[in-house]
C-alpha cells in the first residue's frame, strides 16, 4: 500500500517467510524447492551451481504455449519451477507453502469507482505526471523508445513537465514500406518536445532466426517477445553506450490503461455499475460508435452482459481454436482453464470491461522479461507503475472510452502534451508484416530447427502439419503466423536447455532427464 516501483521484496515473521513480487512484473521472480528448502530467484542461471536435482522439460506447459502463447500461469517450462506471477505472495512455512495474489486488480476496480468524468481527468492528469516525476528523479540520462504512438509521446510530453527533467533521446525503429513505419508521427512529438530522434532501420539481416537464437540466455519458460526484443538490442546497446545512458524508458502499457478496445463492453458496464441512469442512451451511442454496432444491437448485448454474472472471454476462438500445429493428446484436459491467469477467474462479480482490462493487464505484466547480460541498459515501462494502474482500474470503462473512441479520456487529458495528429489518429503500427517477413528470411534456419526438432519428437508438434507452411511456402493465415513463431521460440528455448544445435540430428535427449 505505501512502496511502489520494481522490486521483489522479502519478508520475515517469527513463524513464516514471504516473497513478494510487485505488480507491475518488472522484476522476474521464480521459487523451486528441493529438500525442503525454498529458493527464489529471478534468473535461473544464478541458482546452476546450487546442488539441485535436473530439471526436466514441462512437456503440458509447452504443448499449452505451442497452442496458445498468451498464457500467463505460473508453471513454467520446466518441472520443479514457479513462477511468482506479478502482485503474487508466496508464503513458506514450517512444512507449507501457498501462494497467492496479494495485489488483486479485481478487488481493485470495485472498491471507490471514480464515476466523475472531470474527476477521472483530473486524477488521471494528475497521477501519470507524479509517476513519470518519480522516475524521472532517478535518472540523469535516458533513452526514449518513441514509436509515433500515443503511449510513448505521452511519456515524452510528460517527461518535459518533470521538475528534474533528465537528458532525454529517442531512438525509432522501422521498417521501410511496412505498416509499422512510424516515423513521421516520432520526428513530430521529438520537433515538439525539442529532443533528438535517432531513427533506426530494422536491419534485413539482422531480423531474421538464425544460429545467433541458440546463444540467447537460458529462461524459465520460452516467450516471444524474449526472441523479438533480441534483434533490436545492438542498436539499442549502441545508443545507450554512446550516449551514457542508464535505462531505456518505454511507452508500454497505455493500451493496457487507457483502454483500447472495439467491443461494446462500456454499455454493459453503465448498466452492472448504475442501471437504467441517464447517462444510458449516451454510452450506448459511445459504444455503437466504438464497436460499429447498430444502436439496437449494443442495447441488447450490454443488457445481457451487463445484469448477467459471468465470466468474460474476449474471444473464445483464442484458447478453443483448432490445434493446427499441436498433437491434442499432449494439451492439458481444460486448455482455457489451465491457459488463463488467476485474476480472470473469479471474476463473475466484476463489469465485463473491466475483466477485459484485468485480462489485457495480465498478459501485459507478466511478460516483462530482461534479457540478462546482453542489454547494456534494462528497460522501464514508467506508466506500468503501481498508482497508475490502481487509478486506471478504479475508473470505469464508460468514462475512459467516453465519446465512442479508444483511449479517449486519455486524449481529452493529455492533448497539452501530445502533438494533434498523434491525438487524432486511430491506426497503430502493426509487426504482423515484419513478423512474417522474419519467418521467410529465415525459412532454411526454420526448417531445420523445426522439421526435426525436439517438439516433433516428443510428439508436441505435428511434422506433417508444419511441413506445407515451413518447407512449401504455403500462406498462413495470422493465427498460424503467431502458432509458428510459438513453435520457433519453444524449440529454441528446449534446445536452450538440451545444449543442442539446429543442425545435430542425432542426439537422442529426452525430455525426461535435462541436466
Amino acid at each position: 500500500d505505501d512502496c511502489w516501483g520494481t522490486y521483489v521484496a522479502l519478508l520475515r515473521s517469527a513463524r513464516k517467510h514471504y516473497v513478494l513480487r510487485d505488480c507491475s512484473g518488472r522484476l522476474p521472480c521464480y521459487w523451486s524447492q528441493h529438500d525442503g528448502v525454498t529458493v527464489a530467484f529471478s534468473d535461473i542461471e544464478d541458482i546452476q551451481s546450487l546442488p539441485l536435482p535436473p530439471f526436466s522439460l514441462n512437456k503440458t506447459y509447452l504443448a499449452a504455449f505451442v497452442h496458445t502463447d498468451l498464457i500467463n500461469v505460473k508453471e513454467c517450462g520446466l518441472n520443479g519451477v514457479t513462477e511468482l506471477l506479478a502482485g503474487d505472495c508466496l508464503e513458506v512455512g514450517s512444512g507449507s507453502t501457498r501462494q497467492y495474489s496479494i495485489w488483486d486488480p479485481r478487488v481493485i476496480c470495485m472498491t471507490d469507482p471514480l464515476d466523475d468524468y472531470e474527476f477521472a481527468r483530473a486524477a488521471l492528469k494528475e497521477t501519470t505526471q507524479r509517476c513519470i516525476d518519480a522516475w524521472a528523479a532517478v535518472y540523469t540520462k535516458i533513452v526514449l523508445r518513441l514509436s509515433g504512438g500515443f503511449d510513448s509521446a505521452v511519456v515524452l510530453g510528460s517527461l518535459q513537465r518533470s521538475p528534474k527533467s533528465p537528458h532525454v533521446s529517442c531512438i525509432n525503429y522501422f521498417t521501410s514500406d511496412m505498416p509499422d513505419d512510424e516515423r513521421d508521427y516520432a520526428r513530430l512529438a521529438a520537433s515538439e518536445a525539442n529532443v533528438e530522434l535517432h531513427e533506426q532501420p530494422r536491419d534485413t539481416a539482422a531480423g531474421v532466426f538464425d544460429d545467433r537464437c541458440l546463444r540467447l540466455p537460458r529462461a524459465a519458460k520460452p516467450t516471444i517477445p524474449f526472441f523479438f526484443r533480441a534483434f533490436d538490442l545492438q542498436p539499442t546497446n549502441n545508443l545507450v553506450a554512446k550516449l551514457g545512458a542508464e535505462v531505456v524508458w518505454t511507452g508500454q502499457g497505455g493500451d493496457h490503461l487507457f483502454v483500447t478496445s472495439r467491443d461494446a463492453l462500456a454499455a454493459a458496464d453503465y448498466i452492472s455499475q448504475v442501471g437504467l441512469g441517464i447517462g444510458l442512451p449516451s454510452v450506448i451511442a459511445d459504444s455503437a460508435r466504438l464497436s460499429g454496432h447498430p444502436y439496437i444491437h449494443v442495447l441488447r448485448d450490454a443488457w445481457r452482459h451487463g445484469r448477467r454474472r459471468s465470466l468474460w472471454v474476449t474471444d473464445p476462438a483464442l484458447l478453443d481454436r483448432a490445434t493446427d500445429f499441436v498433437n491434442e493428446e499432449t494439451l492439458p484436459p481444460k486448455i482455457s482453464e489451465y491457459a488463463t491467469n488467476p485474476w480472470a477467474l473469479g471474476a463473475e462479480d466484476v463489469p465485463k470491461g473491466k475483466q477485459f482490462q484485468i485480462q489485457q493487464l495480465a498478459d501485459l505484466l507478466n511478460r516483462q522479461r530482461p534479457i540478462p547480460n546482453l542489454e547494456v541498459a534494462y528497460e522501464l515501462h514508467p506508466l506500468i507503475s503501481q498508482p497508475l494502474m490502481e487509478l486506471s482500474l478504479r475508473i470505469p470503462t464508460y468514462l475512459l472510452l467516453k465519446g465512442g473512441r479508444s483511449r479517449a479520456l486519455a486524449r481529452d487529458v493529455f492533448q497539452d502534451r501530445v502533438p494533434f495528429p498523434i491525438v487524432q489518429r486511430e491506426d497503430k503500427g502493426d509487426a504482423a508484416a515484419h513478423v512474417r517477413e522474419a519467418i521467410r528470411r529465415s525459412e532454411t534456419f526454420v526448417k531445420e530447427l523445426l522439421m526435426d526438432g525436439i517438439l516433433v519428437r516428443e510428439g508436441i508438434v505435428k511434422r506433417n502439419a508444419l511441413e506445407p507452411y515451413v518447407v512449401k511456402r504455403q500462406p498462413f493465415k495470422p493465427a498460424q503466423m503467431y502458432s509458428v513463431v510459438a513453435c520457433i521460440a519453444t524449440e529454441l528455448w528446449a534446445r536452450s536447455w538440451l545444449d543442442q544445435k539446429p543442425q545435430s540430428k542425432q542426439c537422442g535427449h529426452s525430455l525426461s532427464a535435462i541436466a
